[in-house]
């Protein structure tokens, strides 16, 4: 908890000391919270490590099911659903601070992750999760940060804003499962923040 304090002030106060009118429509920098009512969930998929009668793997998402092919497989059934799980549950809370050519963003009590724009890979820990490889980059006026999981999952945040108040978050989920899933989260500014 006390981790989580000195987090918010330091990012509060990093984004309070730009000078006014410094937040450009394109800057995403600010305290968001979660919109639930506006954003999309989907339903935690089972994942079954038994093997089909042709060596590949039987998983179910949102309802519908497939199989998974021997060549795509997944590796560790338990592993993959926590990165699943991880994706579904959105923060309550998302904090971003833009800097100069950089980004770093932090998510409830998560520590911050500050990632370079240019769009090259590095590794880093991702919240509670493995070290995964990473890429930042500005597109369309929007920040994408693209994940590679060591699941196999290949996961891609789109972070723009709706207005000055209202960030919208979309994200797609590619990789060893059956169809691709795509989820739009809405977050606004946090009152404290305005």
């Amino acid at each position: 908890m006390h981790a989580r304090v000195i987090l918010i002030a330091a990012l509060s106060a990093a984004f309070l000391a730009a000078p006014a009118g410094a937040q450009s429509p394109g800057d995403l920098s600010g305290v968001w919270e979660l919109d639930a009512a506006a954003s999309d969930t989907i339903a935690l998929p089972s994942i079954d490590s038994s093997r089909d009668r042709r060596g590949g793997v039987r998983i179910g998402i949102g309802g519908r099911s497939g199989r998974i092919p021997p060549n795509r497989s997944i590796q560790d059934p338990e592993r993959q659903r926590q990165a699943i799980e991880a994706v579904r549950v959105a923060p309550a809370r998302v904090f971003v601070v833009r800097g100069e050519g950089a980004v770093t963003i932090s998510f409830d009590a998560h520590p911050p992750i500050t990632l370079d724009t240019d769009g090259r890979s590095v590794d880093r820990f991702w919240t509670d999760h493995e070290e995964v490889e990473v890429r930042a980059r500005w597109k369309d006026g929007a920040l994408l940060i693209e994940r590679e999981l060591g699941s196999g999952l290949e996961i891609a945040d789109t972070y723009s804003l709706d207005g000055e108040d209202r960030l919208t978050v979309h994200t797609i989920v590619e990789g060893p499962i059956p169809r691709r899933i795509e989820l739009r989260r809405v977050y606004d500014r946090a009152s404290s923040d305005r």
